[in-house]
């Protein structure tokens, strides 16, 4: 998995606010654990990723969240 978040530009930069460095937010959880599927990481800067929890910045990353799942991840987690 970090093989393929450090090849991919897109986590380089905070989602948000497009600032460095990012801290790996995981934004959802599925049966008591940390998702670990690419759509429902999130790069967050340190000040926004310690804000997460702030209903304006998680649902900003529920949206994130929905626009990168797939149909078939949004059916598989119960997303829809």
């Amino acid at each position: 998995m970090l093989v393929k978040i450090r090849s991919e530009p897109w986590y380089e930069k905070c989602a948000l606010t497009g600032r460095c460095p990012v801290q790996i937010h995981h934004h959802l959880r599925y049966q008591g654990r940390k998702l670990q599927e690419l759509f429902s990481l999130i790069p967050l800067h340190p000040d926004i990723h310690a804000r997460v929890h702030e209903k304006e910045i998680r649902e900003k990353c529920d949206k994130i969240v929905w626009d990168r799942a797939t149909e078939e991840e949004r059916k598989k987690y119960g997303l829809n």
